[in-house]
């Protein structure tokens, strides 16, 4: 496909078209004043947002130049949520307002890339500031944390009610709370104890309970492993410690070659009846099999399945 080429003004224009196109839309929704905005999802009824990143994601430019400055903004909206989780919308009205200054001095003859220096130095003392001025919220505090939660819900003060004196008490500081759609007409929160993830045991030998097919266990000591487990003999060690204090062994690895882990569920020691093995949450692309395709692991069945484990037998 052939490319499309523009360079300096030309350039620097369609780029600042996209991105005030794109920043309009965008900080109209910001702060307490702000309005909704009204997406064209293309099937179904549109949708109503107040949300920034939310809108920015939505926004396509016809022009190839115009919508390479929509995508710089988004990256910017989207990297502000992955890191602070708000203030997208203010992001977004920043990245315009510091393109279209550099453009000025640019156009006055400044060095681009000086520009580009100072502006990273500039955000270092920024940080530094912004440190010192900000006031640590105390866990209970109610009232600020509430404060805090209606500003990052879009200033609706009954999900401010919920996240901040409810929800974020419960869980703590260092607590996850997730958002999910319910049928009720009310908001609830419900608290989970511990830490749960999509993962199975390994071999159905280390099932507690045959009706239900599950394996429970109460009050046992976890082993985090980074490296995979090729042989249940570099765990017998840690086993035979464990065992002598009487508490039930549990292991999260990165994985373990088949026939190791088969061989720890047939060949249990009397000693550890209660041994459970399990793989951690997969937090990496999945290796690629001889013919191109990923490899599916059922680990709650206790085997492999799909056609790479098929070919790796073929190949063999």
């Amino acid at each position: 496909m052939p490319k499309l080429l523009t360079f300096d003004e030309d350039a620097r224009k369609s780029l600042l078209a996209g991105v005030s196109k794109l920043s309009r839309a965008v900080k109209s929704t910001l702060g307490p004043r702000g309005r909704n905005a009204v997406l064209d999802k293309g099937w179904g009824a549109p949708k109503v947002t107040k949300d920034g990143v939310t809108v920015a994601e939505d926004i396509e430019m016809e022009d190839p130049f115009e919508n390479m400055g929509v995508q710089l903004v988004k990256e910017v909206a989207s990297k502000t949520s992955d890191v602070a989780g708000d203030g997208t919308t203010t992001a977004t009205v920043l990245a315009e307002a510091i393109y279209q200054s550099g453009l000025k001095y640019i156009a006055a003859g400044a060095d681009a890339m000086a520009m580009s220096r100072g502006v990273h130095k500039a955000v270092a003392v920024c940080l530094e500031q912004l440190g010192k001025m900000a006031t640590p919220v105390k866990s209970n505090d109610k009232k600020a944390i509430a404060t805090v939660a209606t500003i990052a819900g879009n200033n609706d003060p009954e999900i401010g009610a919920i996240l901040g004196p409810d929800a974020l008490l419960k869980v703590g500081n260092d607590g996850v709370i997730t958002v999910e759609e319910g049928r009720q007409v009310n908001t609830e929160v419900d608290l989970v104890e511990g830490m749960q993830f999509e993962r199975g045991y390994l071999s159905p030998h280390f099932v507690t309970d045959e009706d239900a097919q599950i394996c429970e266990l109460e009050n046992c000591r976890v082993l985090i492993w980074e490296e995979k487990i090729s042989n249940a003999k570099d765990l017998v060690p840690l086993l035979e410690a464990i065992s002598e204090s009487g508490q039930t062994p549990a292991d999260h690895c990165r994985g373990r070659r088949w026939r190791g882990a088969g061989d720890t569920g047939r060949q249990q020691a009397p000693r550890h009846p209660q041994d459970r093995r399990r793989q951690g949450p997969r937090l990496w692309r999945p290796p690629q099999g001889p013919d191109g395709r990923h490899r599916r692991v059922d680990r709650r069945a206790g085997h492999l399945q799909g056609p790479w484990h098929q070919a790796r037998k073929r190949h063999r």
